[in-house]
């Protein structure tokens, strides 16, 4: 029996997501689950539970050895940004050391695509599609850009802290907003993909070897109450702007001609496990307006589709046998609210 530590599994994160597509998994495994506060994990399916600091504290490293050592860990799957971002920053050789191997991308591309902004010249670098993106406090080249625009924070997910300006009284008044709070330096300021021919997210898994493994790609249905974040109508002046609330649902798709285009990106940039894509399609063609380099908030609607990212990942360390994805063309994926009382 494998002995797997899964980080940050409260309240509908990625160590959620990680935590049940393990369990979805037939291999015979101890699963220890980890967050801040006991109380954020009733109700997730863990064998054992341990309470880690915030990974900001110091005494997160310690504390997150101690506990690997004390349940003799084989496996851990960093399941926060937070954590992600401390531990690319950590020598993997204090693990090593414990005979414990951490199931994640490659920390280079990690670090690369942690920033929004750094992502984005690095996409451009790259010769990855994306629309243009400029830093909040490049003000000439945020007054060059084509409205509507999006301002996002540098270091984010699911949408948190998006605002938008259809004009320039409005990208003024919001960039004034952010210099009073002493923030603006932490937003990008991108231009805004129309959604005529819809928004994507989509799993590329490249093995640790360097070998690509297969993708997931899931036509997002940002119309939904669940799905839909900001919803403007178009005015004479603007088109309609929608924005996804970053909780999927929707349909999967096979289309080899995006797969390509996903599949070249992630090889560019020496993809090493997981990457989740974001993008909409302009004229066919996507544009990608995120990346980001782990396990997502879709893992296990894949996993529940036939392809688990994050078993595929496991049994490769393990050296068993690798999964057969089957065509998963034309799956809805939905999502409900469960109820606890405690």
């Amino acid at each position: 029996m494998s002995r797997v530590l899964v980080t940050g599994v409260g309240g509908r994160g990625i160590g959620l997501q990680i935590l049940k597509s393990l369990r979805l998994s037939e291999l015979k495994l101890w699963i220890v689950g980890s967050d801040v506060s006991q109380s954020a994990v009733k109700g997730t399916p863990i064998d054992s539970f341990t309470e880690l600091p915030r990974a900001s504290s110091s005494d997160y490293l310690p504390a997150l050895l101690r506990t690997i050592e004390a349940n003799q860990i084989k496996f851990v799957f960093p399941g926060s940004e937070p954590e992600i971002r401390t531990l690319t920053e950590t020598s993997t050789s204090q693990f090593e050391a414990l005979d414990c191997t951490l199931v994640w991308q490659n920390p280079r591309v990690a670090t690369q695509l942690d920033d929004k902004f750094s992502a984005s010249l690095t996409m451009q670098q790259l010769k990855i599609t994306s629309p243009k993106t400029v830093l909040a406090v490049d003000h000439d080249g945020v007054f060059g850009l084509q409205f509507p625009v999006l301002l996002k924070p540098r270091f984010g997910r699911a949408s948190e802290g998006v605002e938008f300006a259809r004009s320039r009284p409005e990208l003024e008044a919001l960039l004034l907003i952010l210099n009073h709070r002493g923030i603006q330096s932490e937003y990008i300021c991108q231009e805004y993909l129309p959604d005529n021919e819809g928004e994507f997210t989509a799993g590329v898994l490249h093995l640790p070897n360097g070998s690509f493994f297969g993708s997931s790609i899931l036509r997002r249905d940002i119309r939904s109450t669940v799905g839909r974040r900001i919803s403007v109508e178009k005015t004479p002046n603007s088109p309609e702007i929608t924005i996804s609330s970053g909780t999927s649902q929707g349909q999967f798709v096979e289309d080899s001609s995006i797969e390509r285009v996903l599949q070249a990106a992630a090889n560019a940039l020496e993809s090493r496990g997981p990457l989740n894509f974001q993008f909409r399609l302009q004229k066919g063609i996507p544009l990608i307006f995120e990346i980001n380099p782990r396990f997502s908030g879709s893992s296990y609607l894949r996993a529940l589709a036939g392809h688990n990212e994050v078993e595929t990942l496991l049994r490769y360390h393990l050296g068993i046998p690798l999964p057969v994805w089957s065509s998963i063309d034309g799956r809805m994926a939905i999502r409900e609210i469960n109820e606890y009382v405690t």
